[in-house]
């Protein structure tokens, strides 16, 4: 259904049958940076030669069973690691839990997710090694350059918990969603969490079920819509049935004074008209009296769109990573948590110099620089476009990029990365790299992982110079959404929705 009102383009969301179907069943919930640059820097886990040994010889479920980890665990930068490694390489249907035995035993579980080290899980035929697996005896050695490929592709030195996609060769990563589900989590992570498990984020109030007095609640995620920059959109939504539209891809409450730059409130519980946001993203919630109805949404012929694709939402390319953590003699620095002081992570440049000794609290003790020997990164910045500052932006800013990104440093000359990140080469015609050849004379071939974006600058500071550049070399694909507009739908035609229970 489509119609022209007054010069806006209108989409009117139906309910279709009377058997109440899941509004969300066709929608996944969004992948996240999953680990702090602190954890990935300074952990006793893989930083750890001995522990990373019991790693590399077991199956995940009984690594968590050995004493000597088990101590090493104690370190919540560890037990991010290690809840990271398990979310890349098992499946959902996988949790491993893991009892720590120095904070009143606290139980941890931590499940799968990507399953990229699953024993069935086919290779792309222009794979030219073995199929990744974590079996018994550990993981081989496809499957330990995927995680560390996936790993490195979640590390998000904002300690904020940022939506990202994940793409790689065929067969690897799960096919991408037809439908990006609103996200129910602001991206600002509260300490101490923030150490462990950016990806944490701070639940938005609206989406609560615990209705105390005076905050709303009870509010479900929809779905993300696209649309032209500027357009005027007019939304209405099925009989008993409340919508509310935000800013962006994250949801919102309805207080702006509670909301975040990147998630604020556009439509209330009213039918409105708005401009379509600047960035060309919005984000629906629900809200039902009756049992929730399927929704659905007609295509304005391509003047914008609802719900739509992962493809569509995540359209700047970052770059890629690859390479392999998981090698005890290539660590560049070693840390344990002893048994003789459980509540400090001692950490030395391998054979050389003191041991430095950091609260497990701390978040910020230690060095910065990434201390795995053969792990890399590159960027798919245009070298050839200039910035407006003289310079060709996508070489010098590319690295400075990949520096704030990983190791929270601003200068494109500090060293992260062992190797300096380098353009990346060989992009498919589904926009993502082929194997990657290691830097400095490695002439070993890995998988890499490509990453994907919503905003550009997502991922390094919202107020850096650097991310006005940024904006200028990062490349979209496919081609930006405003190049390619779509609209969207929003609130009801009836009477005002009841108050959130008491």
């Amino acid at each position: 259904m489509k119609r022209k009102h007054q010069g806006w383009f209108v989409v009117i969301l139906v309910a279709l049958g009377a058997a109440f179907a899941p509004v969300f069943a066709y929608g996944e919930g969004n992948d996240h940076n999953g680990l702090s640059s602190g954890a990935f820097l300074r952990n006793s886990l893989t930083l750890n030669p001995r522990a990373l040994k019991v790693l590399l010889a077991q199956a995940l479920g009984e690594v968590v069973s050995d004493d000597y980890v088990r101590l090493q665990l104690h370190d919540p930068a560890a037990r991010a690691m290690m809840a990271e490694i398990i979310q890349c390489a098992l499946p959902k249907s996988v949790a491993i839990s893991y009892s720590d035995l120095y904070d009143n035993q606290t139980l941890y579980t931590w499940p799968g997710k990507l399953g990229l080290c699953e024993n069935s899980k086919p290779l792309a035929n222009d794979w030219n090694r073995e199929r990744p697996s974590w079996g018994g005896g550990g993981p081989n050695l496809s499957c330990q350059q995927l995680v560390t490929a996936c790993v490195m592709a979640r590390v998000n030195a904002l300690g904020q918990s940022v939506p990202i996609s994940l793409r790689g060769q065929k067969g690897v990563l799960p096919r991408l969603n037809d439908a990006i589900t609103t996200d129910t989590i602001f991206r600002e992570t509260l300490p101490p969490q923030v150490l462990a498990d950016p990806a944490a984020g701070t639940p938005i109030g609206s989406f609560s079920t615990r209705c105390l007095p005076g905050p709303e609640c009870d509010w479900a995620p929809a779905h993300v819509g696209t649309c032209k920059p500027g357009v005027k959109l007019t939304f209405t939504a099925p009989p008993l049935t409340h919508l509310r539209v935000c800013t962006g891809i994250q949801g919102c409450n309805g207080n702006n004074a509670d909301n975040r730059v990147y998630a604020k409130l556009i439509l209330p519980n009213a039918p409105l008209t708005y401009k379509c946001p600047e960035n060309g993203y919005y984000s629906v919630m629900t809200y039902h009296i009756v049992p929730q109805p399927k929704i659905s949404a007609v295509d304005t012929a391509n003047k914008g769109k609802y719900p739509t694709s992962e493809q569509e939402v995540f359209s700047f390319r970052e770059g890629a990573f690859y390479g392999n953590m998981f090698e005890p003699a290539q660590l560049k620095r070693n840390c344990e948590v002893p048994d003789s002081d459980k509540d400090h992570r001692y950490c030395q440049r391998t054979n050389t110099g003191p041991a430095v000794s950091c609260r497990l609290t701390d978040t910020t003790c230690g060095k910065t620089e990434i201390p795995y020997q053969h792990v890399y990164a590159c960027y798919s910045f245009d070298p050839s476009v200039n910035g407006g500052d003289g310079v060709q932006d996508g070489v010098q800013y590319g690295v400075q990029y990949l520096n704030a990104r990983i190791c929270d440093l601003q200068s494109s000359g500090t060293a992260c990365f062992p190797n300096a990140p380098t353009p990346c080469k060989a992009v498919t015609l589904s926009g993502v790299y082929q194997d990657c050849q290691g830097q400095g004379g490695e002439a070993t071939g890995y998988p890499p992982i490509t990453t994907y974006l919503n905003d550009p600058c997502d991922l390094i500071a919202k107020d850096s110079a650097l991310c006005g550049r940024i904006r200028r070399v990062m490349p979209a694909f496919p081609a930006p959404v405003a190049a390619s507009p779509l609209v969207s739908p929003m609130p009801h035609v009836g009477p005002t929705p009841p108050s959130p229970r008491p």
